[in-house]
């Protein structure tokens, strides 16, 4: 590597130094003790030419020799700190908090003969400064020593991080700031003409990138140096703005001006604009520029928004009124006024408790104040209205101020009094025409009804009970239908067919990210249900976790989403089915015991199948005349009575749903209108067997014989479950008469 040249510096007066060694030359100057002062080495290097060179430098020299140690300070030193003169004989490292670095930047000039630079801080007086540092080998007559140059960038720096921080705060503020700079300091007295030239002449020194992309541009940088007429047309509205602030002598200007572009059409601005006077002379300005297109747009679709709102207001046959936080009534449409019969005036500022008496306000009042506490409440309520009982479908919502705080709440109610008789009635046929008709000739069906009834008229949760297959999930649509709730959703749920996983995310729901897969918000089966009734079958298969969870929702109403932070209040009815003992279930440790008593307002017990067999026949109708409707039948298959008797001698371990897959099968399977007994496939080999035989007219003997063959070869063969054999011996013939029955009966040639 190539070693940089070295710069020799040889004093004019005749006190130069040789030697024999290269350093040899200073030996008598700069390698000598330092005295306590460390006078001595100053007072040598003073006097050479390099030295009084050093002196007259503006920045801080100092001079280092081949120990590191400090050997001379010019005056500029004094500058940085008032005692340099303690640093004298000091390794010049120590004046560095990186001392290590300063070390290796000595060691790399010392052995490679190149200049180096660096930034970092200088520690002097307890204080650091940022400085650059400039360190080099020299030559002083025929000696070697090395030059530390420092250039103080702590000012620079403040400047710059000022300027920055400045920078963004000018960014923050939402309007458009550029500063002005004349191109000299004017006197106001000059003529308005020449104050008017020389203001804009003047040219943009700063400001935010707001004001540039007002201009079309996408930072301010790129509108230094511009002077003001760049921003503002000849003869227009803007140039006339700054004619009158010259005119009114430079004082705080306002004004709003329009412009026209043709990408964004008019536009309409704010301008204000500030003087900046030094010794009573104009030296800059401030233009602060502000769009007021958006908040003219904004005011006028919010000026639009309150006609169509005051015409709603004013039109609309529903009730709409305002309540302050004490429940008083402050405005109230003149659809209200026309059914209490009074003007709003003498409605202002009463309580519900004065118009309509105390019943009603206690009625209102659980309503009202659950929506001060954030809740918005839809509710259908009765009550008297002028002596007739009267009812309103009511929504209600709180008001908040700028701040959040709840204020008051806004109602809206219409009158569905009409809309509620006729529902009642629909939902009458409704329920007879779902199968769940209150004559089923049974007690037991009859107490369980009249049960389902009872918790119809309530909100309460209600707790289904019974075998598998019993009916649970028709009793509780049975109930739902029966209810206020009957023209909301009703959603069942499976609770053993859903893993724990995913059990909690298809009750409570779940937001974006909130696990692997949850790519959208999903709403779960509870808040679908809002205004209708949810149906938690085999309620006993939930985990701890979610027994937990839902036992609050039960105590507040509200629950949160699987990872979500919102609280969310729906108004859902809950139905729980279960075919467990559940007091077993709690006494084994296997269902919270405060849940299972939650749950557990209102307990029916569904009767098996075989305890209401009163109820067969209705119960066949019924099914077979929805299997006709679900699988498209041309009629409706019917039991006579003798194959109902049948069915009744049957055990039904599987209850109302074993007998409907009975039903469904046999109606696939039969050929007839008719099902017959043989059809249905209930009975073992010890049973007696019945045929019935009709009498078609477009059937002959020889048909029906074959037909009564037929089905007298197939219960042989059902009843030794295929085996020929067998079969062929319970009918009295042999195996190869079966066989040739068979393919005669067209029932297969083995």
């Amino acid at each position: 590597m190539d070693e940089e040249k070295e710069p020799v510096f040889r004093d004019n007066e005749d006190n130069s130094v040789s030697g024999s060694h290269p350093d040899s030359a200073l030996s008598s100057v700069f390698t000598k003790e330092v005295t306590a002062s460390g006078s001595f080495r100053i007072r040598e290097v003073q006097r050479t030419s390099f030295g009084r060179l050093l002196q007259a430098l503006p920045m801080p020299a100092i001079l280092i020799d081949a120990s590191e140690s400090i050997i001379f300070g010019n005056e500029a030193c004094a500058r940085v700190t008032s005692d340099f003169q303690k640093f004298i004989g000091c390794s010049f490292s120590s004046l560095f908090p990186d001392q290590e670095e300063a070390r290796a930047c000595f060691e790399r000039v010392f052995t490679q003969r190149k200049m180096e630079l660096w930034e970092g801080t200088l520690r002097l007086n307890g204080y650091e400064r940022w400085v650059r540092a400039y360190l080099r080998s020299v030559r002083l007559g025929e000696g070697r020593l090395f030059l530390l140059l420092i250039e103080d960038l702590t000012l620079e720096r403040e400047q710059l991080f000022l300027n920055e921080k400045y920078r963004k705060l000018f960014n923050i503020f939402p309007a458009g700031l550029a500063e002005f700079v004349l191109v000299e300091p004017v006197s106001r007295k000059l003529p308005q003409a020449e104050l008017l030239s020389l203001v804009m002449n003047s040219e943009l020194s700063g400001g935010n990138d707001q004001f540039a992309r007002l201009q079309g541009y996408g930072d301010i940088d790129e509108l230094r140096g511009f002077s003001l007429r760049k921003f503002v047309p000849v003869d227009s509205d803007f140039e006339r703005l700054f004619q009158r602030w010259v005119r009114n002598h430079f004082a705080f200007f306002s004004s709003v001006t329009s412009e026209f572009s043709r990408d964004q059409g008019l536009r309409r601005f704010e301008i204000e604009l500030i003087a900046g006077f030094r010794n009573g002379m104009l030296e800059s300005f401030w233009l602060i520029k502000r769009d007021l297109s958006a908040r003219i747009s904004a005011e006028q679709a919010l000026r639009e928004m309150e006609e169509r709102f005051r015409a709603l207001f004013e039109n609309t046959p529903d009730l709409i009124f305002i309540k302050d936080a004490e429940l008083r009534f402050t405005h109230v449409n003149p659809a209200m006024e026309r059914t209490l019969d009074l003007p709003a005036s003498r409605i202002a500022g009463r309580t519900s408790t004065e118009l309509f008496g105390k019943a009603v306000d206690e009625l209102m009042k659980d309503v009202e104040l659950r929506v001060l506490n954030g809740e918005t409440v839809d509710e259908v309520v009765t009550f008297p209205l002028k002596g007739v009982e009267t009812t309103f479908h009511m929504i209600e919502a709180p008001m908040r101020d700028n701040y959040g705080n709840i204020i008051g709440l806004c109602g809206i109610t219409r009158d569905v009094t009409d809309r509620q008789l006729a529902e009642e009635k629909f939902r009458g046929r409704t329920v007879r025409g779902r199968g769940l008709q209150p004559d089923y000739p049974s007690k037991a069906m009859q107490s369980t009804l009249n049960l389902a009834r009872q918790a119809a008229a309530t909100d309460s949760t209600v707790l289904l009970t019974g075998e598998t297959g019993t009916g649970k999930d028709f009793i509780a649509k049975f109930i739902h239908d029966s209810s206020r709730r009957a023209f909301g959703p009703f959603f069942s749920i499976n609770c053993a067919a859903v893993t724990h996983e995913l059990a909690e995310s298809e009750l409570f729901g779940h937001e974006p990210g909130a696990f692997t897969g949850a790519v959208r918000r999903k709403r779960g089966l509870l808040e679908l249900a809002d205004g209708g009734t949810l149906l938690l079958n085999e309620v006993g298969e939930l985990s701890f976790l979610l027994q937990a969870k839902l036992l609050t929702f039960l105590d507040t109403r509200s629950f949160t989403r699987v990872g979500g932070e919102k609280n969310i209040t729906i108004n859902a009815r809950l139905l729980a089915a279960t075919n467990r003992d559940m007091r077993k279930e709690v006494e084994d440790g296997r269902f919270r015991r405060d849940l299972f008593f939650r749950l557990n307002v209102l307990s029916i017990d569904l009767p098996p199948l075989r305890k209401r067999m009163e109820d067969l026949p209705v119960l066949v109708k019924e099914i077979l005349e929805d299997i006709a409707r679900e699988i498209r039948l041309p009629e409706i298959p019917t039991l006579d009575h003798p194959t109902i008797d049948s069915l009744a001698k049957y055990h039904w371990p599987g209850n109302v749903r074993e007998l409907r897959n009975v039903l469904e099968r046999a109606a696939i399977l039969s050929k007839h209108e008719r099902i017959g007994l043989s059809t249905l496939g209930l009975y073992s080999q010890d049973e007696e067997w019945a045929y019935t035989v009709g009498f078609p007219e477009n059937k002959s003997l020889s048909e029906l014989t074959n037909e009564f063959r037929r089905a007298i070869v197939l219960e042989a063969l059902r009843r030794t479950k295929g085996k020929r054999q067998e079969a062929a011996r319970l009918l009295g013939i042999t195996r190869y008469s079966l066989k040739h029955y068979m393919k005669v009966l067209g029932l297969g040639d083995e």
